[in-house]
């Protein structure tokens, strides 16, 4: 839902360059195929220019697609296309980045040589609090439904100062199998 605020839907492609490591192909390309999820992997730790030049190729031609990244996976990609003059893909349609901070002068950068939205999220593997961007500004939106959210202070107070640093301590709702309750994540934030 947070995703489809810049356009993404279920059915539209995704090339996917984060955490994974992609063995080639017989054709030497670092490629992966999830034909349930339309999920296009390729290795974010084969990222020379050469790789990269195939991974371009490759995404011009998978349809309308859009980038799910590690906000350093964007600008490598953005830096890459920039040094070699190579035009983005057509049909790139928005970047999805996240697990990495996002930083404002990355994200302009990424934004201007894409030529397409910039998205981005928190959450984490142990799904205890989501939270995402909306299409007005960068600032994270809480979604209440997904998990408890709580901004502590190192006093174990609650954080209510606006721009005052907290830890994430989070409830999730998804797990019930091993559920997480005010589960310190080592994150932090305003």
């Amino acid at each position: 839902a947070g995703w489809e605020r810049i356009g993404y839907r279920l059915d539209t492609a995704q090339a996917v360059i984060r955490g994974q490591v992609v063995e080639a192909d017989s054709s030497g390309l670092h490629h992966q195929y999830d034909p349930v999820l339309r999920r296009h992997y390729y290795s974010n730790f084969h990222m020379s220019d050469e790789n990269m030049a195939r991974y371009v190729a490759h995404m011009r031609t998978i349809g309308p697609f859009f980038l799910h990244c590690y906000p350093s996976s964007a600008a490598v990609l953005a830096s890459f296309l920039e040094r070699t003059r190579t035009p983005p893909p057509e049909n790139l349609r928005g970047v999805l980045a996240g697990s990495e901070n996002v930083y404002a002068d990355e994200r302009k950068y990424v934004s201007r040589v894409l030529g397409v939205p910039y998205f981005s999220w928190y959450g984490h593997s142990e799904k205890l609090v989501l939270a995402a961007e909306c299409e007005h500004c960068p600032d994270y939106h809480v979604w209440p439904t997904y998990g408890y959210f709580e901004l502590l202070g190192s006093d174990g107070r609650p954080v209510t100062t606006p721009g005052a640093r907290g830890e994430i301590v989070g409830t999730g709702f998804i797990n019930t199998v091993v559920p997480f309750i005010r589960y310190r994540t080592g994150d932090y934030a305003e």
